[in-house]
């Protein structure tokens, strides 16, 4: 039996008449090995990160930009994976460009507030800060892996960087964390997404699958989970 009572389960999980598909995507994601073990690791990802910020400075409009990404880090003994989860989508396809040609941004380019940690173990959430007026450009993530408890709230999860943000969150705290007890007191709140989430995580044993998140063309950052029991 899941921790969802039945009667709401039903009820989320129903079929969304009025979707039409063209209108959503996968939620953007890149995947990139890096075969340079004279390179230190910190320097890679340092090198990486300052790629990302090169590239959303480099695709938005001029103006400011705030959105949590995933980050995974997965050193190997000659090669290390490095992964990134992303609401928008052309950031990460120029940076896959950037990363095929070797054509890094150069490191003095920016000065960037570098205020993050990454794990070898998890996929962590990293907030990027991007604002071309004011010069500021920054990772940060210090509170959440400080006290990543105070970021599992279900309400913030209505943005997919809320949503980002709750799913690093909990895979710091480790995947058999439990959300909440009572959640009868989250029905009817607008959070019926977070609920398919929850289904398919409690259903399926799999925490979090990107290929499942899908994000509006026109605005990534609505989202809604693709599961519908079945």
């Amino acid at each position: 039996m899941g921790i969802v009572d039945e009667g709401y389960r039903r009820k989320v999980l129903q079929p969304r008449p009025d979707m039409r598909p063209e209108d959503w995507m996968a939620v953007p994601t890149l995947n990139w090995v890096w075969r340079q073990p004279v390179v230190e690791l910190e320097q890679q990802v340092r090198l990486f990160m300052h790629s990302l910020m090169f590239a959303v400075d480099a695709t938005s409009d001029g103006g400011a930009v705030q959105f949590v990404i995933l980050l995974g880090v997965e050193p190997k003994p000659d090669e290390t994976e490095l992964s990134v989860v992303c609401p928008l989508g052309a950031p990460l396809a120029q940076l896959r460009t950037a990363l095929a040609t070797q054509d890094l941004a150069p490191a003095g380019e920016v000065d960037i507030e570098m205020r993050f940690g990454a794990r070898s173990d998890v996929h962590v959430p990293v907030v990027v800060d991007c604002d071309r007026a004011t010069g500021r450009y920054a990772f940060n993530n210090h509170n959440q892996l400080a006290d990543p408890k105070q970021f599992m709230n279900p309400y913030a999860c209505r943005s997919t960087s809320g949503f980002l943000n709750f799913i690093g969150a909990r895979e710091i705290m480790g995947p058999g964390m439990v959300v909440m007890t009572d959640l009868d007191t989250l029905h009817d709140k607008g959070l019926d997404e977070w609920f398919r989430w929850l289904c398919c995580t409690t259903e399926t044993g799999v925490s979090f699958d990107a290929e499942r998140l899908l994000v509006r063309r026109d605005d990534p950052e609505i989202w809604i989970y693709d599961y519908d029991g079945s």
